[in-house]
């Protein structure tokens, strides 16, 4: 590192900058900005002055003025900016050519490059090192890191003939934020009204009369943002144990998310009274704070007024602390009303399904005899029975029958969910064996042909996989056209999901009918057409959605159907 003596330090060197004028090396300023143009109409001339008087120069760029932009605003002002570039006085690159290495932050090499390039700019002759860099690459997860790079290079360029303007967009900074960069330079450039103003930071402050002053600039920049900002100082008992706080300044925003008016040198005790019962805790923080220097960070459901807010707290100096926030009450008394639809709508299901069991368990022995009774009328009557009543046992029997296939799949239903077997590694081939088994006499009257793709393993419920595969073809062979039944099954992988397909070539059906066919008892056909309660695809819906898939169909009346259905890689139990 190269030190210089004091009387280079105090030299004063043109900043190009009207409102800044010449400052000191060792200067660190910022400039808030929101356009390009604002980006130009401070950097230009701050360049144009420093290459004018021997310094060398480097442009860090970032996003809105990248370089080819920076070289072109150079030269429409310095006519011969291609000879300084040539000769090298002035670098302009691109952000991650310069603080991102693979892709990584590192504050400290950052740093220790700056005063390299300073020592080779010293040896090459040149007065100093003039240089920006733009932040608007920086990620939130990255800020922490940053700040405390600011912070050492506000200690450590006071040793160095160095000037450094760093560049912030206001529309990414909240007014946290802001806070933190302005307290980690010399002064803040904003632009108010077409103007640009500066705005000296807090440690350059001696007393506390010009801390306030400062304070209340800083106020006419927040009254501008959409979050809530209050300066107050902490008072402490005989013990030094947090009391009470004098609300020193707040912005609209303050007034406009907590509904307080005129608060300022007012204690907190006389604006919100039960403050320190309704919430000791809040007095806790801001003395911790406040005497700490930590800052800290909570959401809290704030009592006394009846609102959630999430809230930042720091301090500027001992005993004073500042409580940027922001007001979320909407959004978490729209997440409470949809916890609790969804605990509405959880207990209305369970309910359902309660019910579906019990009353269908419980109408099972009935119907056996209503059916039962019926069959020993006509065996033991038969004889003594006309052709007409003979006919009408044959309805009552086959309505019980119907009955009993309702009730099955009623009950089949609401024990899709109510299953307690964990999901396991299921060979989806195997379960297409068993399947196809099982539909092996209705596959053979049909003379369907089944095309099989490769299948995949999953984590599923078997018994659930083979009712699902089994409901799917069944339902092809059922609806199938005059052409002989063509199903084909097979599966493809997604990023983390697979999705299967049933294809048939059967009758299809309408667009209109998409969503209808897989809720409870809606039918596309009537029961002399089809037989079937309008529960089958119902409960193959309910086993996917149980596996934390989707299913939906593709089809056209004529051209058969394509039913979809996905099941995720990693699959929780009991969706």
């Amino acid at each position: 590192m190269m030190l210089v003596e004091k009387g280079m330090l105090d030299e004063l060197r043109k900043s190009g900058v009207d409102i800044v004028g010449d400052v000191p090396w060792g200067t660190h300023f910022c400039q808030f900005y929101q356009t390009k143009d604002d980006l130009i109409s401070v950097l230009v001339p701050y360049f144009k002055a420093g290459l004018e008087n021997n310094e060398f120069c480097m442009w860090v760029t970032s996003e809105l003025l990248d370089v080819e932009d920076a070289k072109e605003a150079l030269r429409k002002v310095v006519s011969d900016i291609d000879s300084y570039l040539e000769k090298g006085q002035i670098e302009i690159i691109p952000y991650p050519d310069w603080y991102l290495e693979d892709g990584i932050f590192d504050s400290e090499r950052v740093l220790n490059g700056w005063v390299e390039k300073l020592n080779n700019a010293r040896a090459q002759n040149y007065d100093g090192f003039r240089l920006t860099g733009n932040t608007f690459w920086l990620e939130k997860k990255d800020l922490n890191d940053f700040f405390n790079y600011e912070k050492d290079v506000n200690n450590v360029i006071g040793n160095y003939q160095m000037m450094v303007l760093c560049t912030y967009c206001l529309d990414k900074c909240s007014a946290a934020e802001i806070i933190d960069v302005v307290v980690n330079h010399q002064f803040a450039l904003i632009k108010r009204e077409k103007k640009w103003e500066l705005i000296e930071s807090v440690k350059h402050k001696i007393t506390a009369d010009k801390l306030k002053k400062t304070q209340q600039t800083y106020s006419s920049l927040f009254n501008n943002m959409m979050d809530g900002y209050a300066y107050c100082e902490m008072l402490y008992d005989d013990e030094n144990h947090p009391v009470d706080f004098i609300y020193l300044n707040v912005n609209d925003a303050f007034e406009r998310l907590t509904g307080l008016k005129n608060v300022e040198s007012k204690k907190v005790c006389e604006v919100i009274p039960d403050i320190a019962e309704a919430h000791p805790e809040l007095l806790e923080i801001y003395g911790r704070v406040a005497s700490t220097g930590r800052a800290e960070k909570f959401e809290i459901e704030f009592k006394p007024l009846g609102i959630w807010l999430s809230v930042a707290v720091f301090s500027p100096e001992k005993n004073y602390f500042i409580a940027t926030f922001d007001n979320f009450t909407e959004r978490k008394l729209a997440e409470k009303e949809l916890e609790r639809t969804l605990d509405e709508l959880k207990r209305s299901n369970q309910e359902l399904e309660q019910f579906a069991y019990v009353a269908s368990h419980d109408l099972q022995e009935p119907l056996r005899m209503v059916s039962s009774f019926t069959q020993l009328l006509e065996m033991k009557y038969k004889d003594e029975l006309d052709a007409e009543a003979l006919e009408y046992i044959g309805f009552a029997v086959d309505g019980a029958k119907r009955m009993q296939l309702l009730i099955n799949d009623l009950l089949e239903y609401s024990r899709v969910t109510r299953k307690s077997t964990e999901f396991e590694a299921v060979n989806i081939e195997k379960v297409l064996d068993e399947v196809l088994f099982n539909l092996e006499i209705v596959i053979e009257e049909n003379q369907a042909i089944i095309i099989r793709e490769s299948l995949p393993e999953i984590q599923s419920d078997y018994g659930q996989m083979v009712q699902l595969f089994q409901n799917l073809i069944g339902n092809a062979l059922k609806y199938r056209s005059e052409e002989t039944p063509e199903i084909r099954i097979s599966a493809q992988k997604e990023d983390d999901h697979w999705i299967f397909s049933v294809a048939d070539n059967g009758i299809g059906m309408d667009s209109e009918y998409f969503v209808q066919v897989f809720k409870i008892f809606r039918r596309l056909n009537t029961q002399d057409e089809h037989e079937g309660t309008g529960i089958g695809l119902a409960i193959t819906k309910r086993i996917i959605e149980h596996h934390g898939g989707r299913i939906w169909v593709e089809s056209e009346p004529g051209k058969g159907s394509t039913f979809y259905f996905t099941i995720p890689k990693t699959v929780n139990n009991h969706f």
